[in-house]
């Protein structure tokens, strides 16, 4: 029999990462009955991942698989921890393809502590390459999104968010809320708020978990206005109307590329007497745009304005994604400018789209002065930004200048 006091301090040690303590008592339990001894090592593997101990925290799991005690995937959780700790993204990679070779399925937190191995190895650019590599399905993508927002990254969630929804799949429910959530928690309520009405939209009711976070981060912001609207999801559920449906089956079949299914939706609209609206054609731009079809784009553009339809941020940014896509650099500045002489504030990735136009051309200086224009009108840029500063540098073969703008998104992020 264990007494259970033993099996405390023992997690008492480990969360200090006081590795020499942890051992004597780990030594003490080595009786513990088998069906404790998985809880036991782990304890231990636990000491060593916070003390950064990856040398011991190896060596500890080789015994462990000596010894033949089960391993789970907490066990690969820390020792992923533990390379993250030591700086050592290539171990914290070879921990998580060892855990899928045991069959145990990867979770948003050994995603996240990957990536968070590359960040603290200065190493941001190569987490963006590896994420690419192994996040590509939905269920990856929105785990991941989620344990950003939890930890409070919520740009990092919504980085991965929106490449869920440029590829067309569809995020967990519960990763809405939760981004929603990581925003307001930030005090950026208006951000909140959109994805609570995207969420509308799709037909989905937040959770009383999201609106009481919001409600309480809207408050304490003092934004009494979107204060009251989100507390009017809880007493007064949302249900989406019919342009509601057809827009959410029209943006998910455009955002999929399936572009002949989107425009046989909106056929499907205008049969049931239901007049498209700006979120329908941006839709169908964005689409186009992600396509590369710029003459379709700019030709839902024109139908949008004989609706009588105004062009907004989100249709501009993605024309100016358009002309990206093609390197088309006067075209993307042609958008850009035009929709700021329609009196609309670019965001980050409108900016981000003229500079990554330029970044394709490898033309660093054109790239650097949109950056710093993007920065002097108050918009920051985001993971994106920079990496298209640094992929510019890398095709003129200038590694100081990639180096510099490395360091600046380790101070920005």
């Amino acid at each position: 029999m264990v007494p259970p006091r033993r099996l405390s301090d023992l997690n008492a040690f480990a969360k200090a990462g006081n590795v020499a303590a942890a051992r004597e008592v780990f030594n003490d339990l080595q009786s513990a009955p088998a069906r404790l001894q998985t809880v036991v090592w782990n304890t231990m593997l636990k000491a060593h991942a916070i003390a950064g101990d990856l040398h011991g925290a190896s060596a500890h799991f080789a015994a462990m698989q000596g010894c033949r005690v089960a391993v789970n995937s907490r066990t690969f959780g820390k020792l992923i921890r533990c390379a993250a700790e030591a700086r050592q993204p290539e171990e914290a990679v070879r921990f998580l393809q060892l855990s899928q070779q045991h069959g145990l399925a990867v979770d948003a937190i050994g995603q996240t502590s990957v990536l968070d191995s590359f960040a603290k190895a200065g190493r941001p650019e190569e987490a963006e390459q590896w994420l690419e590599s192994v996040a590509t399905d939905g269920v990856a993508l929105s785990a991941l999104a989620a344990g950003y927002a939890r930890m409070g990254k919520a740009l990092d969630a919504q980085r991965c968010f929106e490449k869920l929804l440029a590829a067309g799949l569809s995020p967990q429910e519960e990763t809405w809320g939760l981004l929603a959530s990581a925003w307001a928690r930030q005090g950026e309520t208006q951000k909140a708020a959109q994805w609570l009405r995207q969420m509308v939209e799709m037909q989905m009711q937040p959770s009383e978990e999201t609106i009481a976070a919001c409600v309480a981060a809207c408050s304490k912001s003092g934004d009494p206005a979107t204060a009251a609207w989100v507390e009017g999801l809880r007493q007064h559920p949302q249900r989406a109307t019919g342009i509601d449906v057809y827009n959410a089956a029209i943006g998910a079949r455009a955002r999929s590329g399936k572009m002949q299914e989107a425009e046989s939706k909106l056929e499907e609209m205008r049969a049931a007497k239901v007049q498209p609206n700006l979120i329908t054609y941006n839709a169908l731009i964005d689409g186009a745009a992600g396509a590369g079809r710029q003459s379709v784009a700019q030709q839902w553009l024109r139908q949008l304005r004989q609706d009588g339809l105004s062009p907004n941020t989100v249709t501009y940014t993605s024309l100016i994604k358009a002309c990206s896509k093609f390197g088309d650099l006067p075209g993307a500045v042609g958008w850009l400018h035009e929709m700021v002489a329609n009196e609309l504030t670019p965001d980050v990735m409108a900016y981000t789209a003229v500079i990554h136009c330029s970044a394709k051309k490898g033309n660093v200086e054109e790239a650097t002065r949109w950056f710093e224009r993007m920065s002097a009108n108050d918009v920051r840029g985001d993971y994106v930004t920079y990496t298209a500063l640094i992929n510019a540098c890398a095709k003129r073969s200038d590694a100081f200048g990639a180096m510099k703008w490395l360091q600046r998104i380790v101070v920005a992020m």
